[in-house]
């Protein structure tokens, strides 16, 4: 648990090198997201290529920890050398949220849920929520790591998926302590929202949106370095990937 206490102030220090190159990529990681929601049909295509889209994010990651600023071949070379495989794991993925999705209209149609917001009990979102809850913890599990090791580490997609849940099964202490520093920050700045709104009711409006900018412009990207550096603490034994450089590899 102790090593997972470090996990978001070594992605906010990795986010502090190069805040424009990590904010950048981050946000075409979901802009591309967004871009596949709004062509409707298309969106399916998200779960097949998010295991490309993260590896190019931890290509970035990887070589901001490298202090260079990379090139296009570089941030490519395993996405387009593993691309099969990574397109496989995307199929994988695609199943799983398929599967999800079932659940949670299979759930809705088992539990009477009011269609009325007002008349929502704390036991119909409990009804609602926690099967579902517990299936995405070991559909994250599988998938937290796999496409880095199948891209930088030549795994094959259930191998990877298999090393990727062992990886986080062993570690659950960490990531656990890692959800309690990431809730904790969640629930201070809201905290603070509302003291400063109470406070000066004429700022609170104005106060919210820049709370809620920063939120996307700094912790937002620094989760999703947070995996990366999770990466570097759980499988450091391993081999860097074929584009870093040997004093990288070192260092890790």
């Amino acid at each position: 648990m102790r090593a997972g206490r470090g996990w978001l102030r070594a992605a906010y220090a990795l986010y502090r090198r190069n805040p424009s190159l990590v904010l950048s990529a981050s946000m075409a990681y979901w802009l591309a997201g967004v871009v596949l929601a709004l062509l409707g049909p298309l969106v399916l295509l998200l779960p097949i290529i998010q295991p490309s889209l993260m590896v190019l994010l931890a290509n970035v990651y990887s070589a901001v920890r490298a202090g260079k600023v990379p090139q296009q071949a570089e941030l490519l070379f395993t996405v387009v050398e593993r691309r099969p495989a990574l397109i496989r794991l995307g199929l994988f993925q695609f199943a799983a949220s398929a599967i999800f999705a079932l659940l949670s209209v299979l759930i809705e149609w088992a539990v009477d849920t009011p269609t009325d917001l007002a008349q929502l009990t704390i036991k119909d979102v409990l009804l609602n929520l926690l099967p579902l809850f517990i299936v995405m913890i070991p559909v994250f599990m599988a998938f937290c790591f796999a496409p880095i090791l199948t891209a930088w580490h030549n795994m094959a997609p259930a191998k990877a998926m298999f090393f990727s849940f062992v990886a986080t099964w062993r570690n659950v202490g960490a990531f656990i302590m890692h959800f309690l520093n990431c809730l904790i920050v969640v629930m201070v700045v809201g905290f603070v929202r509302v003291v400063v709104s109470g406070l000066f009711p004429a700022i609170g409006d104005a106060l919210g949106y820049v709370l809620q900018l920063l939120m996307l412009l700094a912790f937002v990207p620094m989760l999703m370095v947070s995996v990366y550096i999770a990466y570097l603490e759980i499988f450091e034994t391993l081999p860097e990937p074929a584009s870093a450089t040997a004093d990288e590899g070192e260092g890790a």
